[in-house]
């Protein structure tokens, strides 16, 4: 009895010890992570230079979502097309300015719109609105079906650009 009273106890005291070590390995984690993220934050990717932290791709695994700041820059040199993907009611109530409406919901009835005024060459960028808004994903993948190579998708797009006081028309 005396023994396995010994045993019992010697094998609480491992399991303490054990505990401990394993308490002070992840706090020595903890904390290294901590001063990694302190010191090197220049190494991290950063997430806010994509509009909403979502990436977007294509049937070939692809990334075709483009950051905002990538996407004003093209609007400001005129070298991108903006197609918003929403509904003809949310287009005429605001949309970005220049931008055509192809809604995703009758894109086979209005992608005339688009290949009559868009080389395939030249590059598209989809937008809708809200982060899990699939139109303009859905939008953009099929332009890439019909052989237009630029294609990118500026995800939560119609929101991003007003609250950055970007340029935006009625009608």
């Amino acid at each position: 009895l005396e023994q396995m009273i010994q045993n019992s106890f010697f094998k609480v005291s491992m399991l303490k010890i054990i505990f401990r070590r394993i308490a002070v390995i992840l706090a020595v984690a903890v904390l290294a992570a901590f001063l990694w993220r302190l010191f090197h934050v220049d190494n991290l990717p950063d997430w806010n230079k994509f509009s909403a932290g979502v990436a977007v791709h294509d049937e070939n695994d692809q990334r075709i979502d483009i950051s905002l700041s990538a996407a004003k820059k093209l609007y400001f040199e005129r070298k991108a097309f903006f197609v918003d993907a929403r509904s003809p009611e949310q287009y005429r109530k605001g949309h970005i300015r220049g931008a055509i409406n192809v809604p995703w919901i009758t894109v086979e009835q209005n992608i005339d719109r688009v290949l009559t005024k868009i080389k395939p060459d030249t590059t598209i960028i989809t937008y809708c609105d809200g982060i899990q808004c699939p139109l303009s994903h859905n939008l953009a993948k099929f332009l890439i079906q019909l052989g237009y190579s630029e294609v990118k998708v500026l995800v939560n797009g119609w929101s991003a650009w007003i609250e950055n006081g970007l340029p935006v028309e009625k009608g």
